[in-house]
């Protein structure tokens, strides 16, 4: 039972947390940043989340498994104490799931709608100099600095 327990939550849980925090916050700012990075202020990868909440999460969470680990080895009656420390270590793990989660559709930042047509991805290159010259002909800027939605006027045949 007590390897079951270690293995289960101590290394399995424990590596899932650690995934949702690195990768999976990379992968949702890389689908949902990346493309106006750099046009657009963007939020770092660590301001996704709550990092103190992860810390009091992991705390409680390390508490959790040591203890409960102690208790059954030790065959004490204090899970409950320790079952309630890992609830809240979740709860808070759980909060910063539902934080990260809410930027893959955030409106705001880098949301385009266009009516006239298809919005144009943005260069991939984020640093352009003023003497450049876009990176295909039909990137065309507004005013604002964003891709232009209106198709340019079709060109007349000289003759």
């Amino acid at each position: 039972m007590d390897v079951i327990f270690l293995l289960l939550f101590g290394m399995a849980e424990t590596a899932i947390q650690g995934f949702f925090y690195k990768i999976a916050t990379f992968l949702v700012w890389l689908k949902r940043y990346a493309p106006v990075a750099g046009t657009q202020p963007v939020p770092k990868l660590e301001e996704m989340y709550r990092f103190r909440l992860a810390l009091t999460g992991a705390g409680f969470w390390a508490i959790a498994i040591a203890g409960t680990t102690i208790s059954l080895l030790l065959e004490l009656d204090i899970l409950p104490l320790f079952g309630a420390a890992m609830l809240i270590g979740a709860g808070c793990f759980v909060i910063n799931v539902v934080s990260i989660a809410r930027h893959w559709k955030r409106p705001g930042v880098g949301a385009q709608t266009c009516i006239a047509g298809p919005r144009q991805r943005p260069p991939l290159r984020t640093v352009t100099r003023h003497h450049e010259r876009p990176l295909w002909p039909s990137a065309r800027l507004s005013a604002r600095g964003v891709p232009s939605c209106r198709r340019p006027p079709p060109r007349r045949k000289s003759g």
